[in-house]
């Protein structure tokens, strides 16, 4: 879209009406932006609690070996 596009629809439209549509385009590109950064921040805590457990499996078995 160019600067005369833009123009355009703020001489028919008005400036307000251009502004709430650019205004709702933003907000919408920044809520998928924040799903795909959850989505991601979601993996990754799941992948860390996968590691935990493995963790915790190997030091009960180490305490296991030892009590023996």
């Amino acid at each position: 879209m160019d600067i005369a596009t833009v123009s355009q629809l703020i001489d028919s439209v008005g400036f307000p009406i251009v502004m709430c549509g650019l205004l709702i385009y933003v907000i919408y590109d920044m809520q998928k932006r924040y799903a795909t950064a959850i989505n991601d921040v979601t993996a990754a805590l799941n992948r860390n609690t996968e590691v935990m457990k493995k963790m915790l499996d190997s030091l009960e078995e180490v305490e296991k070996n030892e009590d023996q």
